[in-house]
């Protein structure tokens, strides 16, 4: 077994990194760059949930069909342009499902070529195909409590939470040297130019952070929609598609942002290391983690041709309530949060931006309770309310986390480029994550 101090000694030669580093038609050495992917398991089909189950909007059931391979032949398809490896994070509504979900990916990437469990076997920067990394939920855990006594929050890392599989996303690739974090999700397609359209979004671009559109089957990058009911919560939807008119406005495919979609957005190494993905939100961890770029000086762009087409399997949906209760914890935690930034750093352009922007603008109003609780009472059923509580709790809970994380997050903030930092190559034994599971 290659643990990870020996893995860091493998990649520490400088002719590994630089083979790894090919050339392009024009003779310029390329960015070693990585696909990440998050996949979500949960029960075999026809289980019930369970009030202890982590949310996750449609996870897969461990005897279900999995889109995963939808996704991975498209990047075989499109594999031209820009090399690349490919990093899969299983998460899981709960680690009794751990073992299954992980034997699932597992077959899964065998199709495709040899699986590398990150961690026990050090990825051969030599090849010139793509390597099949994968982290399992017992791995992140592991990785995550490493991290904890480098000094991370607990719940930077989890595979219970849309941030904690992110953060994954950010630092397995941090230190195994990538320069380019490609981040999709298991529910896409990629079109057969999709790495020449990244290649030039990053040649025309000096942002640390590129996102692109969404696209259903028919090539809309608007939500659907029903008729306006008055209630931000209901009539989501609604905003979401007003904000991204609002960027696609201008008539350059290139334009500054504070709307993205975290299963299509480039990250480079430097803004890595300046920004994580926040432990404590619950939802629109994507949309999160541009705002927190922002609040650093770094700006999203989105690329209008940066596109991939969303099929989510919405047989797989997670009840309405359980998402629109992680939405409401979301949106209250994340007003609190930016007021507290705001209130201590002054008022500064770019959060009047977005303070006035449609979404997540209008969520961050005074009236987010009020909307919440006719929205919750709304979608609300017996089950509903005995799995996830009743709207008043909720709404009563979220008010109260959000008062007590906000602060944590400015302390995450501050701390983690120091940290990451402190994890870079060469790294002592003090320093460095160790795994304790087995192959």
């Amino acid at each position: 077994m290659t643990s990870w101090r020996q893995s860091s000694e493998l990649l520490k030669s400088s002719e590994l990194c630089q083979t790894r580093r090919l050339l392009d038609r024009s003779g310029w050495p390329t960015m070693r760059a990585i696909v990440t992917i998050p996949t979500y398991w949960t029960w075999p089909q026809g289980t019930p949930p369970r009030p202890s189950d982590a949310i996750f909007d449609h996870p897969t059931p461990v005897d279900g069909i999995s889109t995963l391979p939808r996704l991975l032949d498209s990047l075989l398809a499109a594999q031209r342009g820009l090399p690349f490896d490919v990093l899969v994070v299983v998460g899981v509504v709960d680690m009794a499902l751990g073992a299954r979900a992980e034997a699932r990916v597992r077959e899964i990437l065998a199709a495709y070529g040899d699986p590398i469990r990150v961690g026990h076997t050090a990825p051969d920067m030599s090849r010139p195909t793509p390597s099949w990394l994968f982290v399992p939920p017992a791995d992140i855990v592991s990785l995550g409590k490493a991290l904890e006594r480098a000094g991370f929050p607990p719940e930077t890392l989890s595979p219970h939470t849309y941030p904690g599989i992110r953060n994954v996303h950010l630092i397995i690739p941090y230190l195994l040297g990538y320069d380019l974090v490609i981040a999709l999700d298991d529910d896409e397609s990629i079109p057969p130019d999709y790495f020449r359209r990244v290649q030039e979004a990053l040649d025309a671009n000096t942002s640390g952070g590129i996102a692109g559109l969404y696209l259903d089957t028919r090539g809309d990058p608007y939500l659907p929609t029903a008729s306006r009911t008055g209630n931000i919560f209901l009539d989501k939807a609604h905003w979401m598609n007003d904000a991204l008119r609002d960027v696609l406005r201008a008539d350059a495919r290139w334009v500054s942002t504070l709307v993205g979609f975290g299963g299509n957005m480039v990250v480079s190494r430097s803004l890595i290391q300046r920004v994580g993905f926040d432990p404590y939100i619950t939802r629109g961890e994507d949309i999160d983690y541009i705002l927190n770029a922002a609040l650093v000086g770094v700006k999203f762009v989105l690329d209008r041709e940066l596109y991939i087409t969303h099929m989510p399997p919405r047989q797989y949906d997670v009840h309405p309530y359980a998402k629109l209760a992680q939405d409401v914890r979301r949106f209250l935690y994340e007003r609190e949060k930016l007021r507290l930034a705001r209130s201590e750093r002054g008022e500064w352009e770019i959060m009047e931006e977005l303070f006035r922007s449609p979404y997540p603008g209008r969520f961050l109003a005074d009236d987010v309770e009020e909307h919440a609780l006719v929205a919750l009472r709304a979608l609300a059923d017996e089950d509903a309310i005995h799995l996830w509580g009743t709207p008043e709790a909720i709404v009563e809970q979220a008010v109260e986390r959000a008062r007590a994380l906000a602060p944590h997050y400015t302390a995450f903030a501050s701390t983690w480029n120091t940290l990451i930092s402190n994890l870079q190559y060469p790294i002592s034994n003090t320093q460095y994550p160790t795994f304790d599971t087995q192959p």
